[in-house]
């Protein structure tokens, strides 16, 4: 079964908070050396990057699938908060009362 985009961007995130980076992204480059498939990641650090919660909401999303609208959304965002670029990392958090995906942010 294949990865959705929304659900690899998550999986890489957790996966690089475990190596103790702020967040990763999918390069959605894949390769089997002979031990299964595996798929390349970007890992940024806090020199970086860093972590914000930011309802969907503020930038017009209403759908986590919705990977393309998030992203054009996120770099709205950054660009208005005075940041150089940014992501979604597609995970959602509950603050009421609205359901949130968080941005990493402050390439440079």
């Amino acid at each position: 079964m294949a990865l959705t985009a929304d659900r690899r961007f998550r999986l890489v995130n957790d996966y690089a908070v475990k190596l103790r980076y702020v967040s990763g992204f999918p390069t959605f480059h894949e390769a089997d050396y002979g031990q299964g498939v595996v798929g390349g990641v970007n890992l940024l650090s806090g020199n970086v990057a860093e972590w914000q919660d930011v309802p969907r909401t503020t930038y017009s999303v209403y759908r986590i699938e919705d990977v393309p609208g998030l992203f054009r959304g996120a770099a709205a965002y950054a660009t208005g908060q005075g940041f150089p670029g940014a992501y979604p990392n597609c995970h959602q958090q509950v603050h009421v009362p609205e359901s949130c995906t968080a941005l990493q942010t402050r390439w440079g």
